[in-house]
């Protein structure tokens, strides 16, 4: 099967991030988060191309959807060291953060995490029903 366009080749125009932004957090607030994943890293390349300066927050959250998902197939490893690196890229670049209310949603990324790496059995918090935070783009 052929495989579609690859963003880093073909970047999207910059006109374009917008969009695939919103995309990726319709997908994003509904669990989708492969397909976040797929929509912000589009955004992403496009942004390492056009601008950037702009790059790093999206990169993290990149990250931190591809962390939900190792997290809903149980890779507790994946999940870790995905979201840390996630967090780390958002914390360090909010600045340039495209949300709504960026302060609230890292809040919420933060307190997931802790929440899951406090948990001596992670499987069970896992199962527990958790919900990631919804984002919200700017217009």
């Amino acid at each position: 099967m052929p495989k579609g366009p690859d963003p880093r080749v073909d970047t999207a125009p910059l006109a374009d991030v917008p969009r695939l932004l919103r995309e990726g957090a319709a997908e994003f607030n509904a669990a989708r988060f492969w397909h976040a994943h797929e929509a912000w890293e589009s955004a992403w390349h496009a942004l390492r191309k056009h601008d950037p300066r702009s790059e790093s927050y999206v990169h993290g959250m990149i990250l931190v959807a591809a962390a939900l998902e190792n997290a809903k197939r149980g890779k507790e490893n994946g999940f870790k060291r995905q979201f840390a690196e996630g967090l780390h890229l958002i914390l360090g670049s909010r600045e340039r953060a495209p949300l709504q209310r960026p302060r609230d949603w890292e809040d919420a990324l933060v307190r997931l995490y802790a929440d899951a790496c406090r948990r001596l059995d992670w499987a069970a918090w896992n199962a527990s029903g958790w919900s990631a935070p919804q984002v919200e783009f700017r217009d």
